[in-house]
């Protein structure tokens, strides 16, 4: 849903909750937004949670890898749909940024006529999103220790995902919203000014304060 750069008087929350009481478009063919995040939630935890990436420790921490300087790039002139997987053959990439350990990419979805976001981390040589994922990674390949020590590197660098954050939003003219996978992702998009409402995240264009 185009919305324009103008300035406006109506809030983030205002803008959700209207999108909220018109929900059909957004939770698919499900009964309710509840039912959608639940049966989500469960593929998601099915499919990344036993996924298997190859990396070692020296990628885990090689602080060259996290160096990257905020860029924001337009990928609607560049053709790199063929390069999705087949299951996200219906995702139209629209926008990619990163800076730091973090990465925000929005798509347009061409099967449900919407815009959906994720926020991503980096992980050795992979990005994750499922902070589940990220945890059970590091802990099983390495240790306990291991992953807290990344953790905290992570937390660490949220200022720089936050003026990402920022900076997209002044980029897009559209919203985009994505189901939050866990309480832990949730959290992680409300530090960031990100609206959560009934486990939907919302990413809105700067001029919603």
């Amino acid at each position: 849903m185009p919305v324009g750069f103008g300035v406006t008087t109506q809030t983030k929350d205002q803008f959700v909750k209207e999108v909220l009481r018109n929900s059909k478009r957004i939770r698919l063919n499900h009964d309710s937004i509840e039912d959608m995040v639940e049966y989500e939630r469960k593929m998601w935890d099915e499919d990344y949670l036993n996924r298997h990436y190859e990396y070692t420790i020296d990628d885990l921490f090689d602080a060259n890898k996290y160096q990257k300087e905020l860029e924001i790039v337009n990928l609607e002139k560049l053709d790199i749909k063929k390069n999705l997987a087949t299951s996200h053959g219906h995702l139209v990439p629209k926008l990619v940024g990163e800076y730091g350990m973090w990465n925000i990419m929005t798509n347009w979805d061409t099967r449900w006529k919407y815009y959906d976001f994720t926020i991503g981390a980096y992980v050795g040589c992979c990005t994750m999103f499922h902070p589940l994922q990220i945890e059970q990674s590091i802990t099983n390949k390495f240790s306990r220790k291991v992953y807290e020590t990344f953790r905290e590197c992570l937390i660490d660098d949220l200022p720089k995902l936050q003026t990402l954050v920022d900076e997209v939003r002044k980029k897009i003219d559209y919203y985009a919203h994505s189901i939050s996978c866990c309480y832990r992702s949730t959290r992680l998009c409300e530090s960031v000014g990100i609206p959560v409402k009934r486990e939907l995240a919302f990413l809105l264009p700067y001029k919603y304060q």
